[in-house]
């Protein structure tokens, strides 16, 4: 990894809490998500009445969708840092354990970092076909 000597600490900072916040989801670890937000969490999905409020909830939402779902890989593309806030464009797919179906989704997330936690997450899903 090539360091950007132009990265401020609180770019270092909110990059670190992105790829924890990632890193936990992906390895099931909802111990070591929770450690990383902050207990005042909002995650929403702006266009949508999806809102989430507080680390407890937002914990059981990954953990509701991570289990409903089975052969999921997400997969960040392009992940830009400036100060408190990161953007992750990725995709995800995988299938839905109840009835088979394929998930394939793009998204673009957009995470506000505090005291070294994650704050809040937009999330801008759209599904492929």
């Amino acid at each position: 990894m090539v360091m950007n000597p132009n990265e401020t600490s609180a770019d270092l900072m909110t990059r670190h809490v992105v790829g924890q916040v990632i890193n936990s989801i992906a390895a099931r670890d909802w111990t070591a998500l929770a450690a990383c937000v902050a207990p005042e969490i909002i995650y929403w999905r702006p266009g949508t009445r999806d809102r989430i409020d507080g680390a407890e909830a937002y914990v059981a939402e990954w953990q509701r969708f991570v289990e409903q779902t089975s052969h999921l890989e997400y997969r960040p593309h392009t992940v830009l840092v400036q100060g408190e806030t990161a953007m992750v464009e990725a995709t995800a797919e995988g299938t839905y354990a109840a009835s088979g179906e394929p998930l394939h989704f793009s998204m673009v997330t957009v995470m506000r970092i505090a005291d070294g936690r994650l704050v809040e997450e937009r999330e801008y899903i759209v599904p492929r076909g």
